[in-house]
């Protein structure tokens, strides 16, 4: 599939068309770390409880519970979670040097009504 990703009926056309689904990491309940260092990743959030402010790059976005966002970690991704009370889940897939994912790492992604730029002042 060569067609760019940008929609979730494309990236579950793009999952449906592989042998092997690149999954890297699947998990619930998670408490204390949001912390992913700059890799070629496709990241899905679900805030199950709490709220935090999420950084994907130099954007952010404010979660609040039964938000879900869709980033890139191609800069990183951070929020501070410890002491919060907030749990979330993560599903990330390693999108590599898939053509379908070619414009990911040109700038930072998350698709989220909340989304802003961040003030640089």
């Amino acid at each position: 599939m060569d067609k760019p990703v940008i929609t979730l009926s494309d990236l579950i056309l793009w999952v449906h068309d592989l042998e092997d689904i690149p999954v890297v990491h699947a998990e619930t309940g998670i408490r204390n770390v949001l912390l992913t260092t700059p890799r070629t990743l496709l990241e899905f959030l679900l805030v199950e409880k709490g709220s935090f402010r999420l950084h994907v790059g130099d954007q952010f976005a404010d979660l609040s519970p039964g938000g879900i966002v869709w980033i890139n970690a191609h800069f990183g991704n951070r929020a501070q979670i410890a002491g919060s009370g907030a749990i979330y889940s993560c599903f990330s897939l390693d999108v590599g040097n898939q053509p379908a994912f070619q414009d990911f790492c040109r700038g930072p992604v998350a698709a989220h009504s909340d989304l802003q730029q961040r003030d640089r002042s």
